[in-house]
């Protein structure tokens, strides 16, 4: 086969090329974890602050100056501590165990989680002030596949002590989170496509959110 064969055949097959790499990158990157938290497969609490709050992220470009201009950022925005403010998702782990897609610089999304208690309750609490506990349906954006936001809020709230940002009602008091959102969304665009944020009501309500992606790595990983 001459160059233009070659050639020809790559730009016809490029995709299949390119899925291969982006298959292989991604076992890479899972086997990479795996090997950090399987030493402590047999305690998951352990094996999740091992993973992700003893563990800077694998993916962040510049990763501690990044990662530590966002966290610092957040934890100066809500008044918390610095610790309590964990990146997770694609973003730390370098890839999506749900998914099966590596993370991608410019492309992906940030996770960004808020373990604080105290910063749950608050915004728990405004959230029922606002809309009149959930009565004022219509303040909430739509919830996953177009849900009702306001039951998709309760519901996580109640089963997984999580709120995420992107679902708080659109009231005035929550402005502020969205002019921050936006913020950093501008301020990092050349790393991420869009940033999210997770209130959580306590460390185990963030390691539980979490198990599933750990779960998905030892599922996949022979």
């Amino acid at each position: 086969m001459n160059y233009p064969q070659i050639r020809k055949l790559v730009c016809k097959n490029g995709r299949i090329i390119t899925n291969y790499i982006m298959q292989a990158e991604y076992q890479s990157r899972l086997n990479r974890v795996k090997a950090l938290a399987e030493p402590y497969a047999h305690n998951k609490i352990q094996m999740l602050r091992r993973v992700y709050c003893d563990q800077s992220s694998f993916e962040l470009p510049e990763k501690h100056r990044v990662e530590f201009e966002i966290k610092e950022k957040v934890a100066d925005y809500y008044a918390i501590d610095f610790n309590s403010v964990l990146i997770c998702g694609s973003a730390h782990l370098g890839f999506s165990p749900n998914k099966e897609t590596i993370f991608e610089i410019g492309k992906s999304d940030i996770d960004i989680a808020i373990v604080d208690s105290n910063l749950f309750q608050h915004i728990w609490s405004t959230v029922i002030e606002e809309t009149h506990s959930f009565s004022y349906q219509h303040l909430f954006p739509l919830g996953p596949n177009r849900t009702n936001g306001a039951k998709f809020v309760q519901n996580m709230i109640a089963r997984r002590g999580l709120i995420h940002g992107h679902l708080l009602p659109k009231t005035p008091l929550f402005d502020t989170h969205r002019e921050l959102t936006t913020e950093l969304t501008k301020s990092y665009g050349t790393y991420f496509s869009k940033v999210s944020f997770g209130f959580y009501m306590n460390e185990i309500a963030f390691h539980l959110k979490q198990l599933s992606a750990i779960k998905g790595i030892f599922q996949n990983v022979e």
